[in-house]
């Protein structure tokens, strides 16, 4: 239960910033958190012993401090490679993030809503109406720049000179080079991003400069 509000509390703040979602968080947070706590647990150990053994400090508590960081990271590499262990999509608006907390709180304070008179209630389920609108009809107040008639241009640093995207008016896009492949794969860890940030899930075309 505390992994499951942990992980309901925080994935719209991740999906925000990161465009993640970890539904094996749930399992992982079980073997991650005490792992973790043994790991800051045996890392103060250190810093306190070292102040007076450093010999002993050294000997000891830095192997059992390198034993619970190694296991933290193979639980950490193992969950990583399950299918549908995590998804990436398009960043989330901001009014969606407030609406999920609306109903979060209101899932919690149920209880107590159903106790307090018929207006309080009307204004809580006017405030959810309101908001589900405005997912529905997004347009209203954030019109993208594809109708507004202007041509977007943004360059992104990707390491082998620079990636550029274009948006063009009306419609369509394009990408032109990726930058380099792995083990510094730019098209992960920078393009990619990018991309679900913009919220763009197609490429319309994509121009290859060199190789």
């Amino acid at each position: 239960c505390v992994s499951l509000a942990a992980w309901l509390g925080t994935m719209p703040v991740v999906w925000y910033y990161f465009n993640i979602i970890s539904p094996v968080a749930l399992v992982v947070n079980i073997l991650a958190v005490p792992l973790l706590f043994l790991s800051v647990s045996s890392g103060l150990c250190l810093c306190l012993t070292a102040l007076f053994w450093p010999k002993l400090a050294i000997g000891l508590w830095s192997g059992v401090c390198w034993l619970w960081l190694k296991m933290l990271v193979m639980v950490n590499a193992f969950f990583s490679r399950i299918e549908f262990g995590y998804f990436y999509l398009s960043r989330p608006k901001v009014y969606f993030v407030l609406f999920y907390y609306l109903i979060i709180i209101l899932i919690i304070k149920r209880h107590n809503i159903c106790q307090e008179n018929r207006l309080k209630r009307f204004w809580g389920w006017a405030a959810v109406l309101v908001l589900l609108n405005l997912i529905i009809w997004p347009s209203i107040i954030n019109r993208p720049d594809v109708l507004s008639g202007n041509l977007e241009v943004t360059f992104l640093d990707v390491g082998h000179g620079d990636s550029a995207f274009v948006c063009f008016p009306g419609h369509g896009n394009m990408l032109i080079d990726t930058g380099l492949g792995p083990p510094n794969d730019m098209g992960r860890w920078v393009v990619q991003p990018f991309l679900l940030y913009k919220g763009i899930r197609r490429l319309d075309s994509l121009f290859l400069t060199h190789c």
